[in-house]
């Protein structure tokens, strides 16, 4: 029995291109979250509170992820076009403005112009995703997925620490900022600031430590002879050509067309000299000169992929038979000294009488060039329009969507649940222990993401988001309960309402919340990334981002709508018992995704 090949040597990943990964998502998830703990005091000081609060802070936590909706897929877009590199350091930039924007708000409208502007200008999370897939390979794609859980860990550690911590510092920290500074009059301007910063930041290392991953097509440019040699390893052999000699007689004759590259970059017209060598009876050889005036036409693409074809036909069958008898014959190698027999294009003429003048060697590889061009670009776009019209690759992307949507209701919620009274089930908390309470359960993320992740995450994908989704179902429900329990405590036996008691449920709660959603989103995020092939990963990550942004412009909306609800009928469970419906229909979408999208799709398709 032949012994067990070796495992295979795991491929150390780019630390530069990580860095700047890290950066990036640890940005986007700052500027997500760092409105979250003072959200609602926000709303409130621009006008809206009582029952319209939880509706007004639905609308403006939506507005960032509606206004991204409608950009996705373009970015994702602009990433296969014009690289991964490019736009993430316009989208960090475009981010960046936004959150200054939203920062100096006076009124509402202002507020949600600023979270629009920066969900518009930004598609960082899916080119992330395409990015970091192209990096990695079988070995480390799971350490570099766990690298994105961690920024995005950093990010909601830092996000919501800065904007509870760093919200109204004149009153909070009226030593430091006097109520004559700027921040006076922009109490929210602070935390945005120091986003901006962090924006900033990550654009710039993007800039220096990432390199381009993006593999474009090679591009229809003139190819030099010795270009053409040393990428085809063959020789074009011209046909024979009918020519008359001076007796009048028709022999057969093979020409070689020496071009002037020079010439072909400065004129649209183009001379040559022909080279024919002609054989009757024997081996015959003879030097004409051929003075020729050819004008290229307009792209006739059906025309060029038929000559291209027939070039191809022709090519193999005279390669093996004239090659050797004819152009590698003792002839006479004599030409003009411009010219040097190294850069002689050898193309293929069609029968033709002497009236007639060959095809040039530019017109010929043009004609070659264009077809090749636009089977390729063709090739792409029924590439692109088929990743929409398959049926693994629409549901492993809706269930995104969908998990998504369940997990930004359950964010919006838990604010407004923390912020109310403890008389209407919630905690009566303030922003700066909502934002400490968000930062703690991060940094214990933090910690798992660096150290258990990693090793976790090389489990079978599919399996990993049915265990840690179906524990994920019954904990939302856990919220609403310790709400219940801390009321009772309160109640009844005399607990003071911020106790040591309700801060370790709360904690616990919050970190193993936060778990399972790490490894339910990374686990469906890999098996998007498996859907496709590499060079759709760009169009379907900026789908998938898409979806995602409708789901989290959707959710907040509709927290809020559900929340004020709540409040009307005295009733906390509804956003909680609506989560985890939402959590049972993506358990139902996971068991219809097949076993094959644990193991990423090889490209059938690489650039030649």
């Amino acid at each position: 029995m032949p012994p067990a090949p070796p495992p295979p040597v795991k491929t150390p990943l780019p630390s530069g291109a990580i860095i700047a990964v890290l950066l990036v998502n640890a940005a986007e998830a700052v500027n997500i979250n760092i409105l979250f703990p003072f959200m609602a005091w926000m709303v409130e000081d621009l006008g809206y509170g009582g029952k319209r609060l939880g509706i007004y802070t639905g609308c403006l936590a939506a507005s960032f992820c509606a206004a991204q909706f409608l950009t996705s897929v373009c970015w994702g877009q602009l990433s296969d076009k014009f690289g991964r590199k490019p736009t993430l350091v316009f989208g960090t930039l475009g981010t960046a403005f936004g959150t200054l924007v939203f920062g100096f708000s006076t009124s509402y409208t202002q507020a949600v112009l600023g979270r629009v502007m920066s969900g518009l200008l930004s598609g960082n999370l899916g080119i992330l995703k395409s990015y970091l897939t192209e990096i990695t390979d079988d070995t480390n794609r799971s350490d570099g997925f766990s690298i994105l859980q961690i920024a995005g860990s950093i990010g909601n550690i830092l996000g919501p620490l800065i904007g509870g911590m760093l919200s109204n510092p004149t009153r909070n920290f009226p030593r430091v900022f006097p109520p004559t500074c700027i921040f006076a009059d922009f109490p929210y301007l602070l935390p945005c600031l120091l986003a901006v910063a962090n924006n900033v930041l990550a654009a710039l290392m993007c800039a220096l430590c990432m390199s381009e991953t993006r593999k474009w097509p090679s591009s229809s440019t003139k190819p030099s002879s010795t270009a053409v040699a040393a990428s085809t390893m063959k020789e074009k052999v011209a046909q024979p050509l009918q020519v008359q000699n001076k007796g009048g007689e028709s022999a057969a004759a093979q020409f070689v067309i020496l071009g002037d590259e020079e010439a072909e970059d400065d004129d649209d017209d183009e001379m040559g000299d022909v080279r024919m060598v002609r054989s009757t009876h024997g081996l015959l050889r003879e030097r004409a000169d051929c003075s020729r005036t050819t004008k290229i036409k307009g792209d006739d693409e059906d025309r060029a992929e038929e000559e291209d074809g027939e070039e191809k036909e022709e090519e193999e069958e005279e390669c093996t038979g004239s090659t050797d008898n004819e152009t590698h014959s003792d002839t006479d190698t004599t030409h003009s000294p411009s010219r040097t027999s190294s850069s002689d294009d050898v193309e293929k003429g069609q029968q033709q009488d002497d009236h007639t003048p060959p095809p040039t060697s530019s017109s010929s590889s043009s004609a070659s060039s264009s077809a090749s061009s636009n089977a390729s670009s063709s090739s792409s776009s029924s590439s692109s329009s088929s990743i929409l019209s398959d049926r693994v690759v629409l549901l492993a992307v809706s269930n995104y969507g969908l998990l998504a949507f369940s997990y930004i209701i359950l964010d919006e919620t838990l604010p407004l649940y923390m912020k109310s009274q403890v008389a209407e089930g919630g905690f009566g908390f303030a922003s700066h222990e909502i934002g400490a309470l968000l930062s703690l359960s991060g940094g214990v993320m933090l910690i798992f993401n660096t150290i258990l992740l990693p090793i976790i995450a090389k489990q079978s994908k599919l399996w990993l988001f049915k265990v840690t989704n179906l524990f994920a179902i019954p904990l939302v429900m856990l919220w609403p309960s310790v709400g219940a329990f801390n009321k009772l405590l309160v109640d009844k036996y005399g607990y003071a309402q911020n106790s040591r008691t309700l801060w370790i449920c709360l904690l616990t709660t919050s970190t193993i919340k936060n778990v399972l959603a790490t490894l339910t989103f990374t686990a469906i995020i890999i098996t998007i990334n498996h859907s496709v092939m590499d060079e759709s990963l760009g169009k379907v990550n900026g789908v998938g981002q898409s979806m995602a942004s409708l789901a989290r412009a959707i959710g907040p909306a509709l927290g809020g709508v559900l929340w004020s609800l709540s409040v009307h009928v005295n009733c906390s469970y509804i956003n909680f018992v609506c989560v985890a419906v939402l959590l049972v229909i993506c358990q139902f979408i996971n068991y219809q995704l097949p076993i094959s999208l644990d193991v990423k799709k090889n490209s059938l398709c690489h650039t030649q």
